[in-house]
């Protein structure tokens, strides 16, 4: 029998079209533009708890999700917690968004171990990003967490598109960021999701220019991207992190950052994100 033929590297096998790519997201069980509205106001950082509240109500499953994670022994501080105002005292509103938002990758990726790291993981990234940026003083947190809790969204089309006998099964030679990023690009844009987040969504491999001016939209999810290491929540599928790895420079300046003062930031920071992702996955 004949070996079979692997492309190298330089000749990527052809992507699925853009209707068949689409057709996955769908089958996923995504309510589409609903779904990315409702992240958007998750992620908006001027979002009132007036707002928030009615968010939440309007779907029972996330309100569970959020008493869940308010009663859980990370967060619990004795007495239950029984309604939403309660879970946000408890929790903190950045908590209650994440939490909340998480909910809907959730119901897509389903409750297997890898659909459990899957949401584990993109809650850390947006979790970390949206506070990168606020220690940079930058007004733009709903849109790091945005782009960080679904950076990885053309994963969940990709395992789709395999099931569904689209694209090859078979594991590449090595990691392929191009295809899941080319996926979400193409869900995202039919979504209407801003051009800057998607933008970010599919960057968030990529090295940094040569000529050094990086978007800090971009920089925060690459930086939390690393920084999912530190909070026990990265995610294989997505390119395993090796233990040493750094920042760019690029990167950290792009957000007013130097090693040091990533090493300070980072502790603290992975510590939260890893709380919430333990009290998400309980």
């Amino acid at each position: 029998m004949p070996l079979r033929q692997i492309p190298p590297p330089s000749m990527p096998a052809a992507l699925p079209s853009d209707e068949q790519i689409l057709v996955a997201a769908r089958s996923l069980g995504v309510v589409g533009r609903a779904q990315a509205t409702l992240w958007r106001e998750l992620s908006d950082p001027e979002v009132d708890m007036r707002r928030l509240h009615r968010v939440i109500r309007e779907d029972p499953g996330i309100a569970a999700r959020v008493l869940k994670v308010a009663n859980c022994a990370f967060y619990r501080r004795g007495g239950q917690v029984a309604t939403i105002e309660q879970a946000i005292v408890v929790l903190g509103l950045d908590a209650v968004r994440g939490i909340a938002a998480s909910a809907g990758l959730d119901r897509i990726a389903g409750r297997s171990e890898q659909g459990t790291a899957f949401v584990g993981h993109s809650v850390v990234v947006g979790s970390v990003a949206r506070e990168a940026v606020g220690a940079a003083g930058l007004s733009i947190g709903g849109e790091a967490f945005l782009a960080g809790l679904l950076h990885d969204f053309g994963l969940l089309v990709e395992w789709r598109l395999i099931a569904q006998g689209v694209v090859d099964s078979d594991p590449p030679a090595r990691h392929d960021s191009l295809r899941h990023t080319h996926y979400a690009k193409v869900v995202l844009d039919a979504w209407n999701i801003p051009a800057q987040v998607v933008a970010a969504v599919v960057a968030h491999h990529d090295q940094p220019p040569a000529d050094g001016v990086v978007d800090s939209l971009t920089a925060s999810v690459r930086l939390a991207h690393i920084a999912a290491l530190a909070a026990d929540a990265t995610l294989d599928a997505d390119g395993p992190l090796a233990a040493d790895d750094e920042p760019s420079a690029a990167d950290l300046a792009a957000l007013g950052l130097n090693p040091e003062s990533w090493r300070e930031f980072l502790p603290d920071t992975a510590a939260r994100a890893r709380r919430l992702r333990v009290g998400i996955q309980s």
